[in-house]
């Protein structure tokens, strides 16, 4: 069975979303001296909008912190918040 070239692009734009997800918030919390590392996962729906999963965020005193991030629009569109 062949897998649709629809669902292929769909699943790649999810990578590429999920990855610059990842960039994004890592650049900023980083810049902002609020974490040291920031590790999200690769396969998630972030093509899908409504969608939410979490990333780990590595203070400077080695505390781990839960990322909440929502994919809120097309093109990439989402919002992320420090859980509590």
């Amino acid at each position: 069975a062949s897998t649709p070239v629809a669902s292929l692009m769909g699943q790649t734009q999810g990578l590429a979303n999920a990855l610059n997800v990842q960039r994004t918030i890592s650049t900023q919390l980083i810049s902002q001296g609020n974490a040291v590392s920031v590790n999200c996962p690769p396969f998630v729906d972030a093509g899908k909008i409504g969608t939410l999963y979490t990333c780990d965020a590595t203070t400077g005193t080695g505390v781990h912190r839960t990322i909440w991030v929502s994919i809120d629009g097309a093109n990439g569109k989402f919002s992320y918040s420090f859980g509590l």
